[in-house]
């Protein structure tokens, strides 16, 4: 074989040897084999935030309607898989004890009040709504709601509350085909700004020192052995002459 040829067929399979090693991807092997195929990193739980102003409004509907009342919200997506929920909308509705009855026509008149007010549709990937006194579980209806948006979204977030304080709040994702229940859900604050974390760092380090444990030794026992006796601390233990003989 030409040995150009060959240095540059040589050339190839190192550079595609490189190429699978960089990638971790199990496909190399020269003879037959199964492997599995590499896992895409576990997305991590999310979280979901309210602004205190949206919180506060989830609180008063919950607490003012003696029966089921439903809203949707806009949702802004941060880092590391936690939810924003800044703004809340209330569509029209027929209510009852158990339910909460949107069509589809007040959906897409919700759609074009959002549109209208300025903010992207895409956003509107929350809903929540009242059990009133029940519990939070979700009824069949529930699901079959949640099932409809997930049609178009692809993502969504439900949450379901009552009087008592209860809330269930769950994550779906139809890219990664997940579904995170009962995650963390509470109000929105800023992180502390990094000068302030700074002067916090200062302070400790100044004003906040580890106690320090002494451990004194323990005075040691003094131990008398006479023929037949053990005196120890004071007290004597008498035994045989011949204890311990053989």
């Amino acid at each position: 074989m030409n040995q150009d040829l060959y240095d540059y067929q040589s050339s190839l399979f190192e550079e595609e040897e490189f190429i699978e090693e960089e990638v971790e991807f199990p496909a190399s092997s020269m003879t037959p084999t199964t492997s599995w195929l590499p896992l895409e990193p576990e997305l991590p739980i999310p979280k979901v935030f309210y602004t205190p102003a949206v919180h506060d409004e989830i609180e008063f509907l919950v607490n003012y309607c003696k029966k089921e009342v439903s809203w949707m919200g806009l949702v802004k997506s941060l880092d590391n898989n936690q939810y924003l929920i800044h703004k809340l909308y209330i569509p029209v509705q027929e209510v009852s004890a158990t339910e909460s009855d949107v069509s589809a026509d007040n959906l897409l008149q919700l759609a074009a009040q959002v549109m209208n007010d300025g903010h992207n549709i895409e956003e509107l990937f929350y809903h929540g709504h009242s059990h009133v006194n029940m519990r939070v579980s979700p009824s069949a209806q529930d699901q079959s709601t949640i099932k409809t948006f997930l049609e178009t979204a692809p993502y969504f977030i439900r949450g379901i509350y009552n009087k008592q304080g209860d809330a269930k709040v769950d994550v779906f994702n139809k890219f990664d085909q997940r579904c995170w229940q009962c995650v963390t859900n509470k109000v929105y604050t800023d992180p502390l700004p990094a000068n302030r974390v700074k002067e916090l760092k200062k302070i400790i380090k100044e004003n906040v020192t580890e106690q320090k444990v002494l451990f004194q030794k323990p005075a040691k026992k003094k131990v008398r052995m006479t023929k037949g006796a053990v005196s120890y601390n004071g007290d004597s233990y008498f035994f045989p002459d011949n204890y311990g003989d053989n």
